[in-house]
């Protein structure tokens, strides 16, 4: 009986061991089907930034076409789903193309309901404490730039309120989109394009009234980047 018990006690541990292994191996193979499907997503992403950088028919259509700029802007936010470093390169030179093929937004986010959505939601992704990572957070506030609209519009009263908060952000890179934006509607504003718009001027009255405010904007936009500029200096 002893034997038996032995011999059954040694059946039971071969099983557990087949077992582990087996598992091991199933988990070795899905391990490489991840690896290779992270592969081939990576190349779709990398082949897609590629080919629209290269394609001048692209962006002539892109800033353009209203409807094709606000499709290129969503295609942007949806990009979230994209985690590894590959993707996050490719899509980052992406958006180095788009800033470098305009000074200004294209101003082709214009008053309507369609682009009044697009920032909405935008603004829901970018703002201070949004469960995001940090890159896409700023590449979200990236893309909110891009669909600034005119100074005369509504919609830039609550996109002010937003630079207003990327100004008291703790990340740096923030807190110089937060300033740019905010400087795109005052640039509007003193030449004139925003008139009629007292919402917005009450608005950033209102907000340069606090003490310490005008400072404290002067400080961001003509100091914050010499910070940024030593600290990647300080990484080598």
């Amino acid at each position: 009986a002893a034997a038996g018990g032995a011999g059954n006690g040694d059946d039971s541990t071969a099983a557990a061991a087949k077992a582990a292994a087996a598992a091991a191996l199933a988990a070795a193979g899905a391990g490489r089907s991840s690896v290779a499907q992270e592969s081939v997503n990576d190349g779709r992403v990398a082949g897609a930034c590629t080919v629209l950088t290269g394609c001048l028919e692209a962006w002539r259509a892109i800033f353009r076409d209203s409807c094709v700029f606000r499709g290129f802007l969503y295609a942007l936010m949806a990009s979230r789903c994209h985690t590894s470093n590959t993707c996050l390169k490719s899509i980052q030179m992406l958006m180095m193309q788009v800033i470098s093929r305009f000074k200004l937004p294209p101003l082709l986010a214009v008053d309507g309901q369609e682009f009044s959505q697009l920032q909405t939601s935008l603004m829901a992704l970018a703002e201070p404490g949004a469960r995001v990572t940090w890159r896409y957070s700023v590449l979200s506030n990236m893309v909110l730039m891009f669909a600034a609209p005119p100074a005369t519009a509504a919609s830039s009263v609550p996109l002010l309120r937003h630079c207003l908060a990327l100004l008291r952000s703790d990340m740096l890179l923030l807190r110089q989109v937060g300033g740019s934006g905010l400087w795109l509607l005052m640039a509007q504003m003193a030449a004139g394009r925003g008139a009629g718009n007292e919402a917005l001027l009450a608005e950033l009255k209102q907000a340069l009234s606090a003490p310490g405010a005008g400072e404290a904007l002067l400080a961001v936009l003509v100091l914050d980047h010499a910070k940024l500029d030593a600290s990647e200096a300080a990484k080598g």
